[in-house]
């Protein structure tokens, strides 16, 4: 806590010796005034009635808006195709990436386990960042202040990070036509990835420009270098026959078969040193063996499928297909590796039927469709999971400590794929010779053996419990896509606007299901929280509220007692299930559309709606800790007090006391909003004035991003994912970025 008058007179002196008593805003020392992107692409293609050819190069730049955060990567693409007879062809399709990165903190600006570190949260503006005369780093300088306080410019800059990624795609396949209308197929395809990451810091103090002393040693001398190599590749295998067959004249049968083997292999090695034995040598030679680690560790995974699908068309008015497909994934054990997902769909082009002919001059076209199905996921099972593991531990054998190992798993055999059934039904209707167009799907989805850890009572044994298929989730939702076209005179104009509503319901979930923001027959992650009655005025106000505890005075929260037992607490929560956390409800968007004369533009707008969280976490609210952690204006103007009862925050509190932390409708925040996503004109210059250039083509564009939001979210960005164990999306405060770009196609 600071001593009276100390910020007031801070910022009085502030004006006549800002390096001494400085007022710093992080952000603009942080952050460039601009980031800049530079795309280059340069391409070619030819080829002949035998062959055909596609090669490019491109290169991608980027300079972080973050200082010392930069990315480079180099491209290139090769694709041939190759007839080596009138029934035989072959080919090959190659990329490859080299990317170079540099950067302080890959995970942002933010530190989860609580630390300090590149914590922004912990960037008071009493420190100066660097003095211009010294080169020195600031470190505190205010009375009663926090050591561990941030210097955001140092620990950007002296912490480095520098990434080296090779990779490359690659795929080679042949096909063979013996016969009308039968296709042998077969493909091998690779990817292969290396990376290397260097990590080092820079040994560095900062100071105390009042005393002129040491404040901290930020990085110590002893501090050393690591260096890691992640590298592993992945192999596809697919052999695949189509048949295609008319009938009766108007009959179209199409059969496939198919059959793929995938393989996935990663290993990691890593190696660091202490020690560094001259801070401009940043190699694990250049530093001491005295303290030393290695270590590595490998893994891999196959999926082995076969596939098969009947596509069957009567005069392109009925529409039938099935499909199946046998998935074994390495994953599980023998006997639940493999599942069985089948689907079928048909659909109707009823605008075909005599009956119809009468509304065509309204109603182009009309088809309904309709289809069942299963899919099959195990993405979020671990490679290894199913297999026991082996911890190194210490037995006693004849007196003596020896070291062996034991099982530190249970094993669930039965473990298995998630299963998710769906069902669809949809309508497509085009109206005034295709210039209305409309597609609508509505879809449930249900899916079963959801993998949740088991509550297996493992405290005695010691053991991980096994996850089991124990939960069960249903989806249902409604997609709405128009799309309206026009010409008017030189001019033709569109727009397309897409609609999505889903909402879901948890019906089955592990044994022991706690009370909280996931229930039965209840969505999932809904909002779930005692409910705000407003901010207490007078003691009058806290003698007729129920009891909230010993400290409960006039500017804290009032909350209602649900369950009427005279005290406020955890019991007092109401479920909100129409407010989901996780996910919006509802999103849609509009893209217009346009060209004329050689001009062209587009214009993205984007929105959702029905997903609401709690602008609350342990940095953002009125209970300030004791030092160290930097807070905006409103937490000092717009809290209750005294003088300014209007207040609309509680009051502040020092430390973490209190009830004004707890999650409640006070501090719900709705995510709605709409967005003004990209805007993107351009011109292509006609082909006369280029001609005589040798200048087939050529298209000078400009698009721009993130113009416009429009939201009531107090955060940073109401787009953003978030998750509950890090309760809103203030965790991630890296500002949402406008960009603006300007470029040319030109092809000869």
């Amino acid at each position: 806590t600071y001593r009276y008058g100390t910020v007031e007179d801070w910022m009085s002196k502030s004006l006549i010796d800002p390096i001494k008593y400085p007022n710093t805003n992080w952000w603009d020392v942080i952050l460039r005034d601009q980031g800049r992107i530079q795309t280059h692409n340069l391409s070619a293609a030819g080829g002949n009635d035998r062959s055909n050819f596609y090669l490019s190069a491109g290169l991608y730049d980027e300079l972080g808006i973050l200082i010392n955060h930069n990315f480079k990567r180099y491209n290139t693409r090769f694709n041939l195709d190759y007839k080596l007879s009138d029934r035989i062809k072959v080919g090959i399709r190659t990329d490859a990436q080299w990317s170079k990165q540099e950067y302080a903190n890959q995970e942002g600006l933010i530190n989860y386990d609580g630390t300090a570190g590149y914590d922004i949260r912990f960037a008071i503006p009493g420190i100066l960042p660097q003095n211009p005369a010294t080169g020195q780093y600031g470190g505190i300088m205010a009375y009663g202040e926090d050591a561990f306080a941030a210097n955001m410019l140092a620990l950007l800059s002296i912490n480095k990070n520098q990434r080296d990624r090779q990779e490359l795609n690659a795929n080679l396949y042949g096909e063979w036509s013996p016969l009308a209308g039968l296709t042998f197929r077969g493909d091998y395809g690779l990817r292969y990835y290396n990376q290397f990451t260097k990590s080092f810091s820079d040994p560095t103090d900062v100071y105390n420009f009042q005393t002129g002393q040491l404040a901290r040693n930020l990085v110590a001398p002893s501090a050393g270098i690591a260096n890691s190599i992640n590298s592993g590749y992945k192999t596809l295998l697919q052999g695949r026959i189509t048949y295609n067959k008319t009938l009766f004249g108007n009959h179209q049968l199409t059969l496939l078969g198919a059959y793929t083997e995938e393989y996935w292999f990663n290993r990691n090695l890593s190696a660091s040193r202490q020690e560094r034995i001259n801070p401009l040598l940043s190699e694990i030679d250049a530093a001491l063996t005295t303290t030393q680690a290695a270590g590595g560790n490998s893994d891999a995974e196959g999926l082995r499928s076969g596939i098969g699908r009947i596509n069957y068309a009567i005069n392109d008015k009925y529409l039938f297909e099935a499909n199946a497909r046998y998935d074994g994934s390495s994953k599980f054990l023998p006997g639940f590796q493999y599942g069985f997902f089948p689907s079928a769909s048909a659909a109707w082009r009823f605008s075909e039927e005599p009956f119809f002919k009468k509304l065509s001059s309204t109603i182009s076209s009309a088809k309904i469709r309709a289809s069942i199905g299963k899919l099959g996921n195990n993405s979020g099972v671990g490679r290894y999971e199913q297999r026991n593991i082996f911890n190194l531990t210490n037995y006693i054998l004849n007196s003596k400590i020896v070291q062996g190992f034991s099982s530190a798993r249970i094993i669930n055999e039965d473990f298995s794929w998630e299963e998710t059934n769906i069902t669809n039904v949809g309508l497509d209707l085009a109206f005034f010779g295709g210039r209305l167009t409309t597609e609508i799907d509505a879809y449930s989805k249900l899916t079963q053996g959801l993998i949740r850890p088991s509550q297996l009572s493992t405290f005695l044994s010691g053991y991980t419990a096994p996850r089991v298929n124990i939960g069960k989730l249903r989806n249902r939702g409604i997609e709405a896509n128009i799309t309206y076209r026009a010409k008017v005179r030189d001019a033709n104009v569109g727009a397309t606007l897409n609609m999505a509503y889903n909402s879901n319901k948890l019906l089955e979930w592990n044994e022991f299901l706690p009370k909280g923001f996931t229930s039965l027959n209840l969505p999932y992650h809904f909002v779930y929280s005692r409910v705000s009655n407003g901010i207490a005025q007078s003691w009058e106000d806290i003698a007729n509220a129920p009891f909230q505890g010993q400290f409960f005075s006039p500017g804290d929260i009032l909350y209602q007692d649900l369950n009427g037992d005279g005290q406020i607490n955890d019991e007092d929560r109401k479920a909100q299930p129409r407010l989901n956390r996780d996910q919006p409800l509802g999103t849609y968007g509009l893209n217009l559309f346009g060209n004329w004369r050689g001009f062209d533009v587009s214009i993205l707008w984007q929105g959702a709606t029905g997903r609401s969280d709690f602008w609350l976490e342990p940095f953002n609210n009125v209970n300030i800790p004791n030092a160290r952690n930097a807070f905006q204006d409103f937490h000092w103007s717009d809290t209750w007090n005294l003088d300014n009862r209007s207040g609309a925050l509680p009051r502040l509190i020092t430390g973490s006391g209190g009830n004004n932390q707890a999650e409640s409708t006070f501090w719900l925040d709705n995510f709605n909003y709409l967005r003004l996503k990209n805007i993107q004109a351009g011109y292509n210059i006609p082909s006369k004035y280029m001609s005589r250039l040798g200048i087939s083509k050529l298209r000078v564009y400009g698009t721009a991003e993130n113009l416009l939001t429009f939201t009531n979210y107090r955060g940073v960005d109401p787009e953003k994912s978030t998750s509950v164990a890090n309760v809103d999306n203030q965790d991630d405060p890296f500002p949402l970025l406008k960009s603006y770009s300007f470029g040319l196609n030109l092809s000869f």
